[in-house]
């Protein structure tokens, strides 16, 4: 399988939301992933953000997966990002 679109990973990491955080934190500590909850909100940065519309799923499984095809769009755009956003590196794992 080969995606249709790809996108450079950011030099700074990624930035999620505080509602989803504390899962995805653990999510991404069983996969060797480190991160860290902002305990000081951040001045404005500009930020690339993705959203995904008209989600569609496989009928069948790949390897314990189902496929998932979406239609993805960016932009960017400034926030402010406030404590207790997860953020973590673009480098994905601290060993293998």
């Amino acid at each position: 399988m080969r995606p249709a679109l790809s996108e450079k990973a950011p030099l700074g990491g990624y930035l999620v939301p505080a509602a989803q955080a504390a899962w995805l934190q653990e999510k991404l500590a069983l996969h060797g992933i480190e991160s860290r909850v902002l305990t000081q909100g951040l001045p404005d940065v500009e930020v690339r953000a993705f959203r995904a519309s008209k989600v569609a799923y496989g009928t069948a499984s790949f390897e314990g997966h189902v496929p998932v095809t979406c239609k993805a769009s960016g932009a960017q755009k400034g926030v402010r990002c406030r404590p207790a956003r997860c953020s973590f590196p673009s480098r994905r794992r601290r060993h293998r």
